[in-house]
Parts: C-alpha cells; structure tokens; sequence
C-alpha cells in the first residue's frame, strides 16, 4: 500500500482526467460462497448458486472487505477528495433487498478492516445480459 498505492495517488492526484478509483474489478469472481454467519456482512449462503465464485472461490467476505477498506482508506489518506468504488459484478453483491446483503457498503467494509475512512463514494455495478 505504502510502497505502491500512496505513491500511485500522489503522483496522479491533480489529473483532471481522473474520476475516481476503483480498488478491485469483480472481487466477487474469488468469493467463498455457502458461508453462514450471523453477521450479514459476512454471509453468503444467500450468493450460493447465483454465479459468484466463478474464479474459484479463494477468499471469504472479510478478507475482501478488509483489502477494500485498506486499499480506499490509503486513497482517501493521500487525496481526502478522492472518489473509490469497487467493479460489482451483480446488483446481487451491493444491494439489501430481495434477500440479499450489500457487502460493499461502510459498515461492512469498517467492520472487516477496521479503518473508518476506508469506505466507498459511489457503488458501480455490472450487468451483462
């Protein structure tokens, strides 16, 4: 992060072209699915057959939201105006309704990482038909 995130930032900061950052592309691709927890935040049995875990399912919700937070806290600390996301690959990863759980929003990402500015300005979403 110190070594080549901060640095990255610094550098590119005042470039106009420059909308935001988005810390991961699809993180949900390497979802461990099938997990019961009684925290929401940590639980996707509500994913299991939805076509997440498509990479292999390597890493459970915190330990993405944990890089998640760490990665947009580190943005946020290098440029305070910065705009983070993440590449959702389906509205079924970042929305509270029809039984579902957004993994992405603030209190799910302080939870895993535990840094409070490490939180997303804006949700972006895939779609694909």
């Amino acid at each position: 992060i110190d070594r080549a995130l901060v640095p990255m930032v610094n550098a590119l900061k005042s470039e106009a072209a420059l909308g935001g950052w988005e810390v991961i592309n699809e993180p949900e691709g390497e979802l461990k699915l099938g997990l019961h927890n009684s925290n929401p935040c940590f639980n996707t049995s509500s994913l299991a057959g939805s076509g997440a875990g498509w990479e292999g399912q390597l890493y459970t919700p915190q330990q993405l939201q944990k890089f998640v937070n760490w990665q947009a806290d580190a943005i946020r600390r290098a440029d305070p105006g910065a705009m983070v996301t993440v590449g959702s690959w389906n509205m079924k990863a970042n929305t509270d309704q029809w039984s579902f759980h957004n993994l992405w929003k603030d209190t799910c990402l302080q939870q895993a990482g535990g840094k409070h500015s490490g939180i997303l300005t804006f949700y972006q979403v895939h779609t694909y038909s």
